[in-house]
């Protein structure tokens, strides 16, 4: 028992002005464990070990109140880390340490607050960057709250309601982004920002109608290059390219009026160079009356072509000339006996000549031969434009009947 007194003399002697009431305990408990030392030498036990016992339940009380106020301290550092008064819970918590100072408990609200400035300081740099508008600065100086303090529900509300209205800024930046991406006519620009724009609010349905007038773009933009292309063709006198290019630009863009009548020029143009280049390969039909009545109305409606085609212009000159050679006459020499009758099927009599020379224009003609007693002869010659040597023909009647 008297062991039991001397551990708590010598434990609580470090502490005994901590605990109110501490110092009359100890000098209570001092001078019944000097009166229990003295009752042991004068032989009455009886007397010592009831002063033992007296020292003992002071001890006990002692014991109880350093627990009490132990207890009491902890519970004013809690609450004084809760309204964030980090000097009144620095004080308490040093007395709860004081008392006890291998308190697990103690010591982890110790750690709790030893962070208390950090976290004013949290909460001090949420509502300033709140006040400016710096969502991100808001959210991120929150989540240090939430690190010291994780049970605060009014903290994580606002976040909650910081990042929506972050992930909306963010959204509307990115939209704007898209848009002034899409003035200036940058498709890659415009598709990053709409991708962009879509992590922070995918279902919006701006996403929807500026992806289709990424789209649009797109064509636009393709529309333009081959037009552009058309152009270069023109300039080239390529018809056919032209023809290409504006037939795919109209694929993408079936009703865009430029690309229809560039198209539809390009067509009239190739039919027509077409068409002359055929009777120029083939100039002697060009004899034909019908095919040279087909001429002067193809080449009276290409006229408005012409500024369009060098090639065609040079081509509707060649046939011009064409049309002039094979409309001139040239001569002919005829030669027979002097006794065949000869005409000129579908042009005209020539009768009966040794040599005669006659007009006509190129072409295809059969000159027939009568006489009395005698078969018919038919001789078809063919009479070229400005040839080097006259044409001869000779049509004689030798054969008997």
């Amino acid at each position: 028992m008297l062991a039991r007194v001397d551990e708590a003399l010598t434990a609580w002697e470090t502490r005994r002005s901590i605990v109110p009431g501490f110092d009359q305990s100890l000098e209570f408990i001092l001078t019944s464990r000097g009166k229990a030392e003295a009752a042991f030498f004068d032989v009455d036990y009886p007397e010592a070990i009831r002063l033992i016992e007296q020292a003992l339940a002071e001890v006990e009380y002692i014991f109880q109140l350093e627990e009490d106020f132990y207890n009491i301290n902890l519970k004013i550092a809690i609450s004084a880390f809760e309204t964030e008064d980090v000097e009144g819970a620095q004080d308490a918590i040093a007395l709860a340490l004081a008392l006890r100072p291998n308190s697990k408990e103690a010591e982890f609200w110790q750690q709790q607050i030893i962070q208390l400035p950090e976290l004013i300081a949290a909460r001090q740099a949420a509502i300033a960057a709140r006040n400016e508008g710096r969502l991100q600065d808001e959210i991120d100086a929150l989540h240090r709250v939430l690190k010291i303090k994780p049970n605060e529900e009014e903290v994580k509300t606002r976040i909650e309601a910081a990042n929506r209205e972050l992930q909306d800024q963010r959204f509307k930046r990115a939209i704007g982004e898209v848009r002034q991406a899409l003035s200036s006519q940058d498709v890659e620009k415009a598709r990053n920002a709409l991708t962009k724009a879509q992590r922070f609010n995918p279902s919006h349905p701006e996403i929807t109608r500026l992806n289709q007038s990424i789209e649009e773009l797109v064509r636009d933009l393709e529309v333009a290059k081959l037009i552009q292309t058309a152009a270069n063709s023109a300039i080239q006198d390529d018809w056919i390219a032209v023809q290409e290019s504006l037939e795919q630009a109209l694929k993408l863009k079936p009703k865009l009026i430029d690309a229809i009548e560039g198209r539809d020029l390009a067509k009239s143009i190739i039919d027509a160079q077409s068409k002359f280049d055929d009777y120029l390969a083939r100039s002697d039909r060009l004899s034909s009356k019908n095919i040279v009545e087909a001429v002067h109305k193809e080449l009276e409606e290409a006229q408005v072509l012409l500024k369009f085609s060098p090639r065609l212009r040079t081509a509707v000159s060649e046939l011009e000339v064409e049309l002039v050679k094979w409309q001139t006459e040239v001569p002919v020499r005829v030669i027979s006996d002097g006794k065949t009758h000869i005409i000129v099927r579908r042009v005209g009599i020539i009768g009966a000549v040794r040599d005669r020379e006659i007009m006509l224009k190129p072409g295809t003609y059969r000159f027939e031969g009568s006489r009395r007693g005698y078969r018919n002869k038919l001789v078809e010659i063919k009479v070229t434009p400005h040839a080097n040597e006259i044409t001869e023909v000779t049509v004689i009647c030798n054969e008997r009947v």
